[in-house]
């Protein structure tokens, strides 16, 4: 009877109160990081993407939640709170007022409870890598778009001028980077040399790259070839291209590009983007950095080789 009496006792207090409210409180911290967490964030990214496939119906092939199942989960534990708070009230306040250092034990308490959760979900529902890549097949048709690619003209690192509409009945890729960066720029040349390593000579014959450069103040030609010789990526497919800042901003924008520099440190957080374009001059696809995004950048490149050149006019 002893052990009943201290179990009632703790959870008709303010002990209970302060433990539930803990747990509620950081259990939205983890909704909230799982929801925020890039798909390039290493380990806790493969966990994140679990959590919200079996919790908020994420689609990893496109990148979708259903923010009906985000929305109830988190608003229960807003609305819990809310009846502890009502219930407990009164004593809660009176000790956050005169004993406020008896919380901590039990706020610890609280976080300690999800986080054993936490671990104990990525113990029962591990990640898979052989499991993933099969049942995650490269959806073409759900992810393929069918407008025009807008046109550009701008000077590439050899000097030359390069106008996409040239390569009308080719495969393009055209992505961003700039010579200065130091962190995801590198990422995104190191993962096209993986991917063009993964085509055939023949394949390449029918493919242009066109790198854009996120800083045309600064990246000229010459600098472009520098980038370009150090990447081991100065092959006549290939393009790094700049030009007069205001025409390379206004492609960047046509593509969505997204890009905001630091005026301070110079430094240009930036999106990491692959836009393909097909034979026909249609943007078909666009991916992102990552595992997965990878082998679906070589899939959809050798479906877009394969396709029959096509010359249709773009209608406006």
């Amino acid at each position: 009877m002893g052990f009943v009496n201290q179990f009632q006792k703790f959870i008709i207090g303010w002990r209970f109160a302060v433990l539930m409210l803990s747990v509620l409180f950081f259990f939205t911290l983890l909704m909230i990081l799982v929801i925020l967490l890039p798909t390039d964030a290493g380990p806790l990214a493969s966990f994140a993407e679990d959590f919200k496939v079996w919790c908020f119906r994420y689609d990893p092939a496109t990148g979708t939640l259903e923010w009906s199942y985000v929305v109830m989960f988190l608003l229960q534990p807003l609305l819990i709170g809310t009846v502890i708070l009502a219930v407990w009230w009164n004593q809660l306040r009176q000790v956050f007022r005169f004993q406020r250092q008896r919380l901590f034990p039990y706020i610890g308490g609280g976080l300690m409870v999800v986080l054993v959760a936490a671990v104990g979900f990525s113990i029962a529902f591990p990640v898979d890598g052989q499991a993933r890549e099969e049942d995650l097949p490269f959806p073409a048709e759900k992810l393929r778009t069918e407008f025009w690619a807008p046109d550009f003209s701008l000077i590439d690192h050899r000097g030359q001028p390069i106008q996409l509409s040239w390569f009308r009945g080719k495969v393009v890729v055209v992505s961003a980077v700039y010579a200065r960066c130091g962190h995801t720029c590198p990422l995104i040349l190191q993962q096209a040399k993986r991917v063009l390593a993964r085509l055939t000579p023949s394949e390449k014959k029918q493919l242009k790259v066109l790198i854009i450069s996120l800083d045309p103040e600064n990246d000229s030609p010459e600098i472009l070839q520098t980038l370009a010789t150090n990447q081991q990526l100065d092959v006549p497919y290939i393009h790094f291209l700049t030009g007069a800042p205001g025409a390379v901003n206004q492609a960047l924008d046509r593509y969505s590009i997204s890009r905001q520099k630091d005026p301070e440190t110079g430094v240009i957080s930036h999106a990491n983007l692959f836009v393909l374009v097909d034979k026909a001059g249609r943007v078909a696809y666009r991916f992102t950095l990552g595992d997965q995004q990878e082998k679906w950048l070589v899939t959809a490149l050798k479906l877009l080789i394969q396709e029959p050149a096509e010359n249709p006019e773009p209608t406006l």
